[in-house]
């Protein structure tokens, strides 16, 4: 078991950078009551590209504060202003010290957004964190599939999307395309958390639930049911209710998830000689291409 409790504010701020701050900072105060690990903010709450900063900054400073005061995480978005002049729109993580962990660069700035200046970034990290692996994306992100890609070759288990709009099924897409919980920290109040099954587990309100806290056990796998579904009895029968197993049909998946503080998954996953899907995807891909080349060999040796 590998559970992180995570909460996501909704905050429409960020016209105002001194009111948004000081706003930003009570509702990380609120959100400290529910105990969370981690805490992500929205887009554009705390600035806008015209008024970018560089960091440290008032507003990282800020932000950077709470996270040491309460000990927590934070996933934050700031227009940032480098050195060169550049401005990126940026997810920031910073940890439980204030110190900064990694930032990803937005890789689809809306084209308003490069008009006022916002440079594109090139890359899709993924973090080591104490709990496990975490990608961000941020808005206009969400319609791209080499971003998705990227969070799922490097095995991404929790997604912070950072947005100003709703993302809709999009959001269910990638979290069970990526086999990761994908959580959603909204601008104007709709933050939801999706599991890698692609099922919305919760969803905030703009007028009654800006601050949304979810428990997520990162000790899953997401399998396919071919050829490991006669193996599950066994593994049932040994950790009972030690594990959870989901089934997704028609989809043909499920997850395995382990309750335990001492077994893990992928423990589980060698013991049994399971299969995920990813790997169970990647052997077919080389089932096929290893039956492609016989059959050349084949039609090259009929024809000789």
């Amino acid at each position: 078991m590998r559970n992180v409790r995570v909460s996501t504010i909704s905050y429409s701020g960020g016209i105002d950078t001194g009111a948004s701050r000081r706003d930003m900072a009570q509702f990380i105060d609120r959100a400290m009551y529910n105990r969370p690990d981690l805490i992500a903010l929205p887009e554009a709450s705390l600035n806008r590209p015209e008024t970018a900063e560089p960091t440290p900054g008032p507003i990282y400073n800020t932000i950077a504060s709470k996270a040491a005061e309460h000990s927590v995480h934070i996933v934050m978005q700031l227009y940032e202003g480098a050195p060169s002049g550049a401005v990126y729109n940026s997810g920031i993580i910073i940890g439980p010290q204030g110190n900064r962990l990694g930032e990803y660069h937005k890789k689809y700035p809306t084209v308003s957004e490069m008009n006022a200046g916002v440079i594109p970034g090139v890359e899709t990290p993924v973090f080591s964190l104490p709990f496990g692996r975490v990608g961000m994306a941020i808005c206009f992100d969400l319609n791209f599939r080499d971003i998705a890609e990227g969070l799922m070759e490097g095995n991404a288990e929790l997604i912070f999307f950072l947005s100003m709009y709703e993302g809709g099924r999009q959001l269910q897409i990638w979290a069970h395309d990526c086999g990761a919980y994908l959580v959603l920290a909204h601008y104007e109040g709709y933050s939801t958390f999706v599991d890698p099954m692609g099922r919305i587990i919760d969803r905030g309100d703009p007028n009654y639930y800006p601050i949304v806290t979810q428990d997520l056990n990162l000790d899953y796998k997401v399998l396919h049911l071919d050829e490991n579904q006669k193996k599950l009895d066994a593994v049932r029968r040994k950790y009972g209710r030690g594990i959870r197993i989901e089934v997704c049909r028609p989809e043909a998946i499920f997850t395995l998830e382990s309750l335990m503080p001492d077994v893990t998954v992928d423990g589980i996953i060698r013991e049994f000689s399971l299969e995920t899907r990813t790997d169970y995807f990647i052997r077919s891909k080389r089932v096929r291409a290893d039956a492609l080349q016989a059959d050349k060999a084949l039609v090259g040796s009929r024809r000789s």
